[in-house]
C-alpha cells in the first residue's frame, strides 16, 4: 500500500497463526456477556494497566488458571479476557499438537510458542487443559516420553516469555493435573469458578432473556438455587420449543446428578484458590 498499515501486518500475523494448524482465532465476547463472576473481571481489568503505557515498572501477569464446575463460564471468562485487554483470542490445542512421528509433537509445541512469542499481545486459551497434559505421570511408559517433553517446555516458557501474553488455561478436574502444574508462582493466580449465586443467576437469566427472547421469570434466580450459566442458557433455549414449566422439569442440574464430586471440589477450593464469584451471604448455593 505504499505506507504503513496496521490493518496489513494484523492480517500477516494472523496468515502466521493459522498457517500453523494448532492455533486458531476467536472472537473475543464482550465483558456484558458474562453474568457475575466481579471479582475475577475485576481482577483482569486492574492487570491490564501492567501493560499499559508508563506503568513499565509494574510486574506483568503471565498465566491464569480457571479451576471450576462444568458450565460456569470459565471458557467464556477467558473470551470476555481479551475483550478487556482488547487483544485477540488465540486458542491453543495442545492436543492437536501431537504427532504420530518421534519428536514431532515437541518440534510442533516450540513452534507453537515461538510463534505465539512473535505475534505480540494476545490472549492465549488453553481450554480443559487436564485433557491436553494427560498422561504426564507414565508418559515415559506409554509414549516415550512425549507428553512429559511437551510439558516440560510450555512450563519452562509460560515462566521466561517476555512477550507480552497472557495465558488462561481452564480446568474440570484438578486431581489430573500433575503438582508441577500447581506449584505456588506457576500461575499468578488460580480462581475457583462456582455454581452462580442469587445475585449472578438472576444476571445470567437477563442475559438469556435478551439473547433468546425467552421469557424467564427474574424471580427464577432463587428457584434456579444450584444451577450452572450452561443449565440456564439450555432452559432458555428449550422454553421456547416446550414452555418453560416442562424444560424446568427436563433438565436435571449437575448440582444433584454429581452433588458429591462438586461439593469435594468446592472444599477443595476453599483454601487453595480465589474465588471468582460475587460473594452473597444470602445465598444457599453451598448447601445443595
Amino acid at each position: 500500500k505504499k505506507r504503513f498499515c496496521p490493518q496489513v501486518i494484523t492480517e500477516q500475523k494472523m496468515q502466521m497463526i493459522r498457517r500453523t494448524g494448532v492455533m486458531e482465532f476467536w472472537p473475543p465476547v464482550p465483558v456484558e456477556q458474562v453474568g457475575g463472576l466481579e471479582l475475577l473481571k475485576q481482577y483482569l481489568m486492574n492487570r491490564k494497566k501492567a501493560f499499559e503505557p508508563g506503568n513499565e515498572h509494574l510486574p506483568k501477569p503471565k498465566a491464569l488458571l480457571l479451576v471450576g464446575i462444568p458450565g460456569t463460564g470459565k471458557s467464556l471468562s477467558c473470551k470476555a479476557a481479551a475483550s478487556i485487554f482488547n487483544w485477540p483470542l488465540i486458542r491453543l490445542d495442545i492436543s492437536a499438537l501431537k504427532g504420530s512421528l518421534v519428536g514431532e509433537s515437541e518440534r510442533k509445541i516450540r513452534q507453537a510458542t515461538a510463534t505465539i512469542d512473535a505475534f505480540g499481545r494476545a490472549v492465549v486459551w488453553l481450554d480443559e487443559i487436564e485433557k491436553g497434559f494427560a498422561g504426564v505421570k507414565s508418559s515415559g511408559n506409554t509414549d516415550g516420553g512425549t507428553t512429559a517433553g511437551m510439558f516440560g517446555h510450555f512450563l519452562t516458557w509460560m515462566a521466561e516469555t517476555t512477550s507480552p501474553v497472557l495465558v488462561m488455561a481452564t480446568a474440570n478436574n484438578i486431581q489430573e493435573l500433575p503438582p508441577e502444574f500447581m506449584r505456588a508462582g506457576r500461575f499468578d493466580s488460580m480462581f475457583f469458578v462456582d455454581v452462580p449465586t442469587k445475585q449472578e443467576r438472576l444476571e445470567v437469566i437477563r442475559i438469556m432473556n435478551k439473547r433468546y427472547g425467552s421469557e424467564i421469570p427474574e424471580e427464577y434466580s432463587q428457584a434456579l438455587n444450584g444451577w450452572t450459566g450452561a443449565e440456564i442458557e439450555q432452559l432458555a433455549k428449550d422454553s421456547l420449543f416446550d414452555g418453560l414449566e416442562e424444560a424446568l422439569k427436563t433438565i436435571v442440574p449437575l448440582s444433584k446428578t454429581m452433588k458429591e464430586e462438586i461439593s469435594s471440589l468446592q472444599q477443595w477450593a476453599t483454601t487453595r484458590a480465589r474465588r471468582a464469584n460475587t460473594p452473597d451471604d444470602t445465598d444457599t448455593t453451598k448447601n445443595v
